[in-house]
């Protein structure tokens, strides 16, 4: 299991880390994230939907990697991927297709849509999309490729 940690702000000067995989229950439910990376129907961002309020919250701004076939492509900068459709953000899309497995890096998000204005990607002319995934989790990607398959 990865950990990961991320800077919080300091409260005396000193340096503090929140360590993204706890003990206890958020270790619990980290591992039935498998280890927020996965090759599944599901995504985990999807597992963590599933599980409730809890797991989404030790998800929520973290990196993850999914391998997942593209289930369909919304916009030049949008995709669904798994079979409940998890939103990908990305630089690119284009060059993907419907069917197609990918890899996914990139950070966990909640989706509204004054938010997305904000990112690095061109998204005016899928506003209509998102409005359907306004305040579901969605993938802001890093890197989206796809994985050779033996066919």
């Amino acid at each position: 299991m990865t950990r990961t940690t991320t800077p919080t702000a300091p409260t005396t000067g000193a340096r503090r880390t929140r360590t993204a995989v706890g003990g206890g229950a958020a270790a619990a439910a980290a591992l039935a994230l498998t280890g927020f990376a996965g090759c599944s129907d599901d995504t985990v961002v999807e597992d963590a939907e599933e599980q409730g309020e809890v797991a989404q919250d030790i998800i929520m701004g973290e990196t993850v990697t999914m391998q997942n076939e593209v289930s369909e492509i919304l916009g030049d900068n949008t995709m669904a991927i798994g079979a409940d459709d998890t939103l990908v953000l990305a630089a690119d899309t284009s060059e993907f297709s419907e069917g197609e497995l990918v890899q996914v890096t990139g950070t966990v998000r909640t989706l509204y849509t004054p938010d997305v204005l904000e990112t690095d990607f061109d998204l005016d002319d899928e506003q209509d999309v998102l409005v359907d995934y306004e305040n579901e989790l969605v993938v802001v990607a890093d890197e989206v490729v796809d994985v050779p398959t033996l066919d």
